[in-house]
Formats: C-alpha cells, sequence, structure tokens
C-alpha cells in the first residue's frame, strides 16, 4: 500500500533536484519526455508516483508527468526511484570527464584504505600499496594517499554519471573523516 510523501520530503527532494540536479532534470526531459530541443527542466510537483516538470527553451514551455517504475513509500525509495530514472535518462557521450581534488589530513593512509574496501563491497574495487581505484557502473575513482594528503581523481563519460562519481566519492570520504570536517573541492581537469 502507497503511502503519501511527507511535505518535508517533497519540498527538500524539489529544492534539491531544482539546485544541484539540473543536468538530470535536462537529462529527464530530453530522454524520458521527449524534449530533445528543451534547454532546461525544472521539477514543480512530486508525489509517490513520479513527478512533473516544466520544460522550457526559445520561449517555448510545456509540462511533462515522468512516472516512477512503482510508488514510492519514503525518502529513501524516493531517491533509489529518482537514480533509476537518471541512469535510464543519461546516455554515456563518450567524452570523458575528469575531476581531481586534493584533501589535506594526516589519515590519508587509512581513509584511502578504509573508502576502497568499503567501494569494494558494492563496486569493483582494489587496493595497492597507497593507491586505492574504484570501478563504478557510473565513473572511475582513484584515491592515493601521499603523505598529509589524499588525491582524490574521478572520470565518467556524462555529466550526470560525472556529478554522481563527484558526489559519491566526496560525500563518502567526508563522512568517514567527520571528526576532522574535511572539505572536498572538486576541480575539473582535462580529460586523459
Amino acid at each position: 500500500m502507497t503511502q503519501q510523501l511527507t511535505d518535508q520530503i517533497v519540498t527538500g527532494a524539489m529544492q534539491h533536484m531544482n539546485t544541484d540536479h539540473r543536468n538530470s532534470l535536462l537529462n529527464y526531459a530530453k530522454q524520458l519526455a521527449g524534449c530533445d530541443w528543451a534547454e532546461s527542466a525544472e521539477m514543480t510537483t512530486l508525489s509517490a508516483t513520479g513527478f512533473d516538470l516544466s520544460v522550457t527553451a526559445n520561449g517555448r514551455s510545456e509540462t511533462h508527468h515522468i512516472p516512477f517504475e512503482t510508488p514510492v513509500n519514503d525518502g529513501q525509495e524516493l531517491r533509489s526511484a529518482l537514480i533509476k530514472l537518471a541512469d535510464k535518462a543519461d546516455v554515456p557521450d563518450g567524452i570523458v570527464r575528469v575531476a581531481t581534488s586534493n584533501v589535506h589530513t594526516p589519515n590519508a593512509l587509512r581513509y584511502v584504505k578504509a573508502l576502497t574496501n568499503h567501494f569494494n563491497r558494492k563496486a569493483g574495487g582494489s587496493y595497492e600499496g597507497n593507491v586505492g581505484t574504484v570501478n563504478f557502473p557510473f565513473g572511475d575513482a582513484v584515491l592515493e594517499a601521499q603523505d598529509d594528503e589524499i588525491l582524490l581523481r574521478v572520470s565518467a563519460e556524462s555529466d550526470t554519471m560525472f556529478d554522481r562519481v563527484k558526489d559519491v566519492v566526496g560525500g563518502h570520504l567526508e563522512r568517514f573523516a567527520q571528526k576532522e570536517t574535511l572539505t572536498v573541492a572538486w576541480v575539473d581537469a582535462p580529460a586523459p
């Protein structure tokens, strides 16, 4: 039986998507709503069964409903449904995007080992010496411990996957090191 999503979950999710995941919304519009002409998209309503997008370009505006595969009951199910749609709408274009970050910490080696081991349970990962590598379905990451810093390098073949791999790697490092309050600041780099 489907429950109603709380107003707090709906408001938070819409604000998060419209602020932090504009590329995903544009991909939803182009790939799932058939609006290949779209220049921008905004989530305007959200319910347990799907959401509406306001799609615009050059004075043209349309609203399209994007349904979830199955109704969602809570915030975690909503997040999973949005990720599933993002994966469906995000077609890799073969252009590798790369970002790096240098994070200063006296515990660099410990965090590289812990993160690589953690990611290995969910994705393909390995650790050798002071370097961990992870191959997510949506991108790749290299974590290297050097003295008092971690050198992070992530790559992916679409904007949405690129945002996702940065969020996953950076967010996990910040959570693992919460006693130190580390901040991961990504810098786009030339593709290899």
